[in-house]
């Protein structure tokens, strides 16, 4: 995780520039490529994101890989609700790069209209990996899927951890 640094000190700017104090945390991925050169990948912030974010990072074997994953959790101030903006972001570690394998809004719509930010966790279903977000009792399931190589929304998952009431009688 790296902050831009700007060229001008503040002594440097006009007097009526100011410096934009705001976090914008970037995240890169170092690794040694096969010739032994070390290779710089930058990853921009996910596209959900508002604007600037901080980072928070973690890694953390998901699912019984080989290499743990990378956990990025995004914040940010938003205009659009009290929460601001929470984002979570899995890459896979490989040889020589990470790719990408989930990419969410970390604020889930209750059946009632409340916003909440979920818990979430992985798990092993019955076709591989998920990744499960509860919120207040709502869920959302992502399953892993390998064609696509990520984790996609598992509707059918969702809603059956999502009953509908039974109306009264």
């Amino acid at each position: 995780v790296y902050l831009r640094v700007a060229e001008e000190s503040p002594e440097e700017l006009p007097d009526d520039e100011a410096m934009d104090a705001a976090t914008d945390h970037l995240l890169a991925v170092a690794s040694v490529s096969k010739t032994g050169s070390i290779e710089l990948q930058t990853l921009g912030r996910s596209a959900a994101a508002p604007g600037p974010v901080s980072i928070k990072l973690k890694h953390k074997n998901l699912y019984g890989s080989a290499l743990p994953e990378l956990i990025v959790e995004e914040r940010a101030r938003s205009k659009d609700h009290a929460l601001g903006f929470r984002g979570l972001r899995v890459f896979e570690m490989a040889d020589q790069s990470v790719r990408e394998v989930l990419s969410r809004r970390l604020l889930i719509k209750t059946p009632e209209g409340l916003i909440v930010v979920p818990l979430w966790g992985a798990t092993d279903g019955p076709q591989g990996p998920r990744i499960v977000f509860d919120a207040a009792g709502t869920k959302q399931i992502f399953s892993y899927n390998n064609a696509l190589k990520r984790f996609a929304l598992d509707r059918d998952a969702t809603a059956a951890a999502n009953p509908k009431p039974t109306p009264p009688a």
